[in-house]
């Protein structure tokens, strides 16, 4: 994963059209069938995990059995 400060326009672009046009579109359908009804409530939800990058396959390719501590 590219640095922020290098990252290209291009790149900025797929981060923001995956994040915030992603939700944007969503959030816009679900308020279409919620006019319909006449009501409804709209939750996005976000985390840091979002901007760090972190290995989180590990548990997939190698399982080991939860330690309880």
């Amino acid at each position: 994963m590219e640095r922020f400060v290098d990252q290209s326009p291009e790149a900025v672009s797929r981060v923001f059209d995956t994040n915030l046009k992603g939700a944007s579109l969503m959030a816009q359908e679900a308020a279409r069938s919620m006019v319909q009804r006449g009501q409804g409530s709209i939750i996005n939800i976000a985390s840091s995990s979002g901007c760090v990058p972190a290995a989180r396959c590990r548990a997939t390719v190698h399982p080991r059995p939860p330690s309880f501590t």
